[in-house]
C-alpha cells in the first residue's frame, strides 16, 4: 500500500496528544472588550463631530459670529 493510500485510509495513527491553546479569558470577554472599544471610538468621534466645519469656516461662524444664525436671532425677522 502506498503512503497516500495509508494516510487516506486512516491506517497511520494520529499523534497521541494534540496541542491545546487555552484562552487567557472566557470567550464572551473578547466580545465585551470589542464592544467597549467600539463604543469608546464612537464617543471619541462624536466629541469631535463639528471640528472640520469649524476649521473650514472659522470659529466666528460657529461661535456667535455672523455665520449660520437661526432666523429671529440678532434682530433678523421672525416671531416676537
Amino acid at each position: 500500500m502506498s503512503a497516500l493510500a495509508a494516510v487516506c485510509s486512516g491506517a497511520v495513527a494520529a499523534p497521541a496528544t494534540h496541542a491545546v491553546n487555552h484562552l487567557p479569558m472566557p470567550a464572551w470577554a473578547f466580545g465585551a472588550i470589542a464592544l467597549a472599544v467600539g463604543l469608546l471610538l464612537l464617543v471619541f468621534t462624536w466629541l469631535f463631530r463639528h471640528t472640520a466645519a469649524v476649521m473650514i469656516d472659522g470659529p466666528a461662524a460657529h461661535h456667535g459670529g455672523r455665520g449660520h444664525e437661526a432666523p429671529g436671532a440678532a434682530g433678523e425677522g421672525g416671531p416676537r
